[in-house]
């Protein structure tokens, strides 16, 4: 009792930490501190979506007497405006009353709140596709309270929350990574349901349906999160279909990105004015975010890569390799291999394929957040009916507490108060 007590406390203290962050953070524009910068374009870009409407086909403006930008997706910007709006509707309420934050402050603390918000929904999706890979564990209610609190409180003392959620590209990666997180959870919920049935099938089109609800979702939060769910929605139907064809998987895939790149395609055409300049915009962003121009460096990619694992993940990367060790001497046979390597490809195909832009833009590695979120579970649930659950518990509440400290202490408070 006295060990829950400490464990929630500590996650209402995460949480406030976090809050905090998106009340006072931006005064160092740092990529490794949020990326303030980016997130003032998107403020200037919701203000100029606010005074003007789609003027511009619905792409954003960056900056006074700027072009609007065609490369990416609008989609973080088009949430910003939204937050950004209810700002003025609140502040139009008080009238000449001066509110006590600026409408900078309230967006971000909104994304911070919806972050947590969505990171304790994962409850139900995590457990399901845990409990789809080991079936066989048979774990009480106070069992899965338990290791979920290990694991928020966990990840919630890591940079990848409390330094990047008031962000709202990340916010809007996260939003569409969640939903490919729910789609596959329902495929695991068929896997778990046994032989085909009736029950099984209304599940799988679940699945298929948040699974390409998140692919044209993550398309337009900035198209850098159609990967992720991409690789989830494949992942779930490799793994757990038993009723969804090959065929309705391309016809379905083959669907959505037509549709979301047509959309796009449509957008930049009607402000660029001809297909040519649609294509040769593209083809000079494409080479450039692939690495084959702009700055970059191929040797030091994978060292800056590990460097933000323990940055953004803290020592988590260190204790899955730790279990992987453990396993192998144990003669433990792991199960979910299949789901562990796809749910890894799908976090990190990103850095691979639009390398120079994973380079220069560190926060794309956060999307391997919902994946280690799933490691998470899954290893606390390996280990729970292992002896020396005490010290396991301890063990997970110490390392939180350690990164967190030092985290606020050596990073957060000496560049930004």
């Amino acid at each position: 009792m006295r060990t829950k007590r400490i464990e929630n406390l500590l996650i209402v203290f995460f949480v406030f930490a976090g809050l905090f962050w998106g009340l006072f953070w931006g005064k160092d524009p740092n990529h490794f501190l949020g990326d303030a910068g980016l997130s003032g374009m998107f403020m200037y870009a919701a203000d100029v979506f606010l005074k003007n409407g789609f003027l511009n086909y619905g792409l954003p403006v960056y900056f006074p007497d700027t072009l609007p930008y065609t490369h990416l997706t609008s989609g973080p910007e088009w949430v910003q405006t939204a937050l950004l709006f209810s700002y003025r509707c609140v502040e139009g309420l008080f009238g000449k009353t001066q509110l006590p934050i600026s409408g900078f402050q309230w967006c971000s603390l909104i994304l911070v709140i919806f972050t947590f918000v969505l990171l304790f929904l994962s409850r139900k999706p995590v457990q399901t596709i845990v409990s789809a890979v080991l079936p066989d564990l048979a774990l009480k209610k106070e069992s899965w309270d338990h290791i979920f609190r290990l694991t928020f409180l966990f990840f919630l003392s890591t940079a990848a929350l409390q330094v990047f959620s008031p962000n709202p590209y990340c916010f809007g990666m996260y939003l569409s990574d969640f939903l490919a997180l729910v789609g596959l959870s329902w495929w695991a919920k068929g896997g778990i349901e046994g032989a085909p049935t009736a029950h099984s099938s209304i599940n799988e089109q679940k699945a298929y349906f948040f699974g390409l609800l998140s692919i044209f979702v993550g398309f337009w939060m900035g198209l850098s999160p159609v990967v992720l769910a991409t690789g989830f929605f494949i992942t779930g139907w490799v793994v757990f279909s038993k009723k969804t064809s090959l065929f309705q998987l391309i016809c379905g895939l083959l669907l959505v990105y037509l549709t979301s790149f047509g959309l796009k395609l449509l957008q930049n055409y009607l402000y660029l004015g001809s297909l040519a300049a649609v294509y040769s915009d593209y083809c000079e962003i494409f080479l450039k975010r692939a690495g084959m121009r702009g700055a970059y460096s191929l040797p030091m990619h994978p060292i800056k890569t590990i460097y933000r694992f323990f940055y953004f993940f803290g020592i988590f990367p260190a204790i899955f390799l730790g279990f992987y060790i453990w396993s192998k001497k144990k003669q433990k046979k792991l199960k979910g291999k299949g789901l562990i390597i796809g749910l890894f490809f799908s976090g990190i195909l990103w850095q691979i394929l639009m390398r120079q832009h994973a380079y220069n833009h560190q926060y794309m590695l956060r999307f391997m957040f919902w994946p280690l979120i799933i490691y998470g579970v899954y290893l606390l649930a390996l280990f729970w009916k292992e002896k020396n659950k005490k010290f396991l518990v301890s063990s997970v509440i110490s390392m939180a507490l350690i990164q967190f400290f030092a985290l606020w202490i050596f990073v957060i408070i000496p560049r930004s108060f």
